[in-house]
């Protein structure tokens, strides 16, 4: 693969281009936000987020496809803005938190689409249930790492924003339908810190 493909491969999925054969990431939490919104009797609601997540990306230079996106969400950390909705959306008509306290995705693939996009491929499994996804990944930002890295091993930070658009019973997250749209927009807005070479 030519270099100003590989570069702009690794740019979309909020990887930095470097000499090793392959790098690992973290997600900066307090530079993270994932985001999911809705509609309620055909209006728009405040965006709900997740607090608690953990995630790593590794890149390889020699072989892209065998890249990797892993990301595990608390589904107890989410926050609506609604001290009364907030239980609800935990409950088992929703995310079932206390059953299910993980959200999962691993990423399958990854697809460049311009210089700045790419689409990830993914299974993201929510109460038990595995579905394919498909995130749409463009490049905000990307540098030398400074002072906002709070981290000697940071080598470089990007910036990201990843969209998708779900259908939220798919995954039995059926929960006052019809009053409440099956479609629910997802939104990660996200910094990445690259740790530690891998070989």
């Amino acid at each position: 693969m030519a270099l100003r493909t590989a570069l702009l491969t690794a740019l979309c999925m909020g990887l930095s281009f470097v000499d090793q054969a392959s790098e690992t990431y973290a997600f900066d939490d307090s530079h993270t936000q994932i985001s999911f919104s809705w509609s309620h009797f055909g209006r728009p609601v405040p965006p709900a987020s997740f607090t608690g997540f953990t995630g790593t990306v590794v890149i390889d230079q020699e072989d892209l496809a065998a890249s990797k996106v892993d990301v595990t969400i608390d589904a107890r950390t989410l926050r609506t803005g609604f001290v009364l909705l907030n239980p609800i959306m935990e409950s088992g008509a929703f995310f079932d938190a206390a059953h299910y306290p993980e959200i999962q995705f691993r990423s399958t693939g990854v697809r460049p689409t311009d210089a700045t996009r790419a689409e990830i491929d993914g299974e993201l499994t929510m109460k038990g249930i595995t579905r394919p996804v498909v995130l749409d990944v463009q490049l905000v930002e990307g540098g030398a790492a400074g002072e906002a890295s709070h981290s000697e091993a940071a080598a470089s930070t990007l910036q990201f924003r990843a969209t998708t658009t779900l259908r939220r019973t798919a995954w039995k997250l059926g929960g006052q339908l019809p009053f409440t749209s099956d479609t629910v927009d997802i939104t990660i807005q996200a910094q990445l810190l690259a740790t530690k070479a891998d070989g």
